[in-house]
């Protein structure tokens, strides 16, 4: 049985699992609910739930992988109680053009870069959403796939490639959303 962690040990593990990995989910929580704010919150939940489960529990998968997850799950649940709010409800919001103008964009731009991901060959998809998206890195990558670290960082550079080239009229706003994320 393996022994028991004192709590500054503990402590240490989840400051060190935030710092590392709090950016970074924020962004990845963004490609779901694309709300800075909710993203916000709901990794935040995440990070709660971890604090109580590594006092109670050990967790047997890596800990960035349990955080991805467990951030995936939490922002599925939320999309799920929005829709299920949004189509319950029963009023009609008149937003002024200048919001709606915006909302289309970024809806436009979202809409661009999962159709230009989808593009992708198969493998350089793959490769891309762990590296890019899931936050892999590349020797992880390789030891889950099974296939050389070289070949994951080519993918990476093939992905990246196709993907500037398809969303070079997009810039500005990816530029400005990757410095949010």
């Amino acid at each position: 049985m393996a022994e028991l962690k004192n709590i500054k040990d503990i402590e240490a593990d989840f400051e060190l699992a935030f710092k590392e990995f709090y950016q970074r989910l924020i962004g990845f929580a963004m490609v779901y609910v694309k709300d800075a704010h909710a993203s916000e919150e709901l990794v935040m939940d995440v990070f709660e739930k971890f604090w109580d489960c590594i006092h109670k529990t050990e967790i047997h998968s890596s800990t960035k992988a349990y955080l991805f997850k467990a951030v995936k799950n939490t922002c599925l649940n939320y999309i799920y109680k929005q829709k299920r709010y949004d189509s319950e409800k029963d009023v009609s919001i008149l937003e002024d053009v200048n919001n709606s103008t915006h909302l289309q964009y970024e809806h436009d731009v979202q809409s661009q870069i999962s159709e230009a991901i989808e593009a992708l060959p198969d493998r350089c998809k793959e490769i891309f959403i762990l590296s890019r998206i899931e936050g892999y890195k590349h020797k992880e990558i390789a030891e889950q796939l099974d296939i050389a670290p070289k070949t994951v960082e080519v993918q990476v550079r093939k992905a990246s490639i196709i993907l500037k080239e398809k969303l070079k009229e997009y810039a500005p706003a990816l530029i400005t959303w990757f410095l949010i994320s």
